[in-house]
């Protein structure tokens, strides 16, 4: 189961980065992380318009958890037969949290159906099997990576719709024993203990963050990305006034190198100073996603809200 900123482009300097709140990751079972739900995101924005460092905001549809780390930890989701080695998932639970490693799901709570096809926990409330499922896949899409713990390398038919939905994201896979099925064991990319997976993601956020991220990564994937390696580079605290303004001038970056690819004329002596239209296109996504951050807003939601908007309208040929 179960240039002002010195982000994008030549003309910035290191004054003023762009800022993220802590990853919005997907709240799968109930308490995930140590937060609590507010109704209302604008808790977490101080009066001047900037974000709180103190607090920040995790979303997944409606809801929001507030965290008080300022830090971002590394983060795993297990996938395993619950019913065959739930005593064991709840050992490598304990054993990530003493390698500074937050689980997202499962929780470390009891199972309250014991016998039954599909384990429930107590955590998880009065939820169906189908939604919690699907909390559990929200899980692996926040997470940095999962584990797939599965003693003599057996995988259930739910961990193996998980680790396809692991790998459609692009995730990296860590197991404890390999596979026993030839093509499965294909896909993870290292056998592992916990601590030795802590150790890895660790590295792997440190050294090369974009081994986090591929072609397949969702936009909130990216969000989270964009988080982390902001975060690394030591930026801070821009309001969304402040990135408005950021990427206004991204645009206008944009709009020159567009001048320069489609022929218009340019001075011939500053030629090279006009940059790849792919280039500033990066630079303007990365100020509009980390826009949406600072505003709280799920970029992904917000453009199916519209779009669904759209669909109802008329639209006629000028």
């Amino acid at each position: 189961m179960h240039q002002s900123g010195c982000f994008c482009g030549e003309a910035e300097t290191a004054g003023s980065p762009a800022s993220w709140a802590l990853p919005k990751l997907m709240a799968e079972r109930e308490g995930v992380g140590p937060g609590t739900i507010k109704d209302d995101p604008t808790d977490a924005i101080q009066l001047d318009g900037t974000r709180s460092r103190e607090t920040d905001i995790i979303r997944r549809g409606a809801q929001y958890i507030t965290m008080s780390n300022q830090q971002t930890r590394c983060t795993v989701t297990i996938c395993g037969s619950f019913r065959k080695h739930f005593q064991g998932i709840l050992a490598a639970i304990e054993e990530f949290r003493q390698h500074g490693v937050e689980v997202l799901s499962p929780k470390s709570s009891p199972i309250v159906n014991p016998g039954e096809e599909f384990a429930i926990l107590h955590a998880d409330g009065d939820a169906d099997p189908k939604t919690l499922e699907e909390r559990h896949l929200d899980a692996i899409s926040a997470a940095d990576a999962i584990y797939l713990y599965n003693p003599q390398g057996y995988l259930g038919a739910s961990a193996t719709l998980e680790l396809g939905w692991a790998l459609a994201l692009g995730k990296p896979v860590y197991a404890r024993d390999r596979p026993e099925d030839f093509t499965l064991k294909l896909f993870v990319d290292r056998v592992a203990s916990p601590e030795q997976v802590a150790v890895a993601i660790g590295e792997s956020l440190h050294d090369n963050p974009l081994q986090t991220i591929s072609a397949r990564s969702p936009l909130s994937v990216l969000q989270h990305y964009i988080h982390r390696v902001v975060v690394q580079r030591g930026f801070a605290d821009e309001s969304p006034r402040d990135i408005m303004l950021l990427m206004v001038e991204e645009v206008g970056e944009l709009a020159k190198a567009l001048r320069k690819y489609i022929g218009l004329k340019i001075d011939s002596e500053k030629a090279d100073r006009y940059a790849a239209v792919s280039d500033e296109l990066a630079d303007v996504l990365i100020y509009l996603l980390d826009l949406a951050d600072s505003c709280d807003i799920d970029l992904y939601q917000a453009f199916l809200d519209k779009e669904k908007k759209n669909h109802k309208r008329f639209w006629k040929q000028g």
